[in-house]
């Protein structure tokens, strides 16, 4: 072996960059090249898959959740859980962003409130279909 330093990298140094303990540091914000339309794909097909695994996990948290709600806060039951499932949808968010991103877990939520609308609305049509009278809805 030479005892010749080989630098390796991606290509040519920015103008007004310097390499400092294995990092590149620049003075002024230096936008990165050769992002390829492949990369942004992948990070919204990222996206799309969270929201659906935070919505299937919520609708089923919410499911196991339920009969407690509904024994001890019956007066407030709908409301609660449709809190719970936003919650629930946010905190999977949270736990399956990897880097952490808000937006993840602000779809995480509205994954929640999705599942929660949703199922609201398909019970009250068989509801309605079947001609089963429901006084709190």
């Amino acid at each position: 072996m030479s005892s010749k330093s080989i630098q390796v990298g991606l290509g040519p140094m920015p103008e007004g960059c310097k390499r400092e303990e294995g990092k590149i540091v620049c003075e002024e914000l230096v936008e990165p090249k050769g992002i390829e339309e492949w990369s942004k794909t992948d990070m919204f097909l990222g996206h799309i898959y969270l929201v659906v695994i935070a919505a299937i996990l919520s609708f089923a948290l919410t499911q196991i959740v339920k009969p407690f709600i509904s024994k001890k806060w019956k007066e407030h039951e709908d409301s609660l859980i449709r809190l719970f499932a936003i919650v629930a949808g946010g905190l999977i968010a949270y736990t399956l962003s990897d880097p952490f991103e808000m937006i993840d877990v602000y779809l995480g939520a509205s994954a929640g409130v999705l599942n929660a609308f949703v199922i609201k609305m398909f019970k009250l049509k068989v509801k309605k279909s079947l001609g089963v009278e429901d006084s709190k809805d």
